[in-house]
């Protein structure tokens, strides 16, 4: 939003044309070309100003899966070996089950 507005002002607009240009923008171009007082330099402007917000937003998204990544990484240190674990007894039931009297390790 702060990027477009100061996109609009910078192009020439007043804050009547950014406010309107920020309401036409979802709908698209067609709305964008027919606020009232914009021009071309506004145009590019805006459209510059609403490839930098995406840009923003997806580094943003990036950068946080790196940090979920990391925790999970840093995660996985913590976790017991289940080497010992890995035998052969591998029937388990649903205890609420009709099969549930097959268990023979748990």
């Amino acid at each position: 939003m702060a990027r477009v507005t100061s996109a609009v002002e910078a192009g020439g607009g007043s804050s009547t044309v950014a406010q309107d240009v920020l309401a036409a923008l979802p709908v698209g171009s067609s709305a964008l070309r027919s606020v009232h007082g914009i021009t071309d330099a506004i145009l590019a402007a805006v459209g510059n100003a609403q490839i930098e917000s995406y840009i923003k937003g997806t580094e943003t998204v990036a950068y946080s899966a790196i940090a979920f990544g990391m925790v999970g990484v840093i995660a996985c240190f913590f976790l017991e070996d289940i080497g010992p674990k890995m035998t052969s007894k591998i029937e388990v039931f649903l205890e609420n089950d009709v099969h549930a009297k097959k268990n023979k390790y748990h």
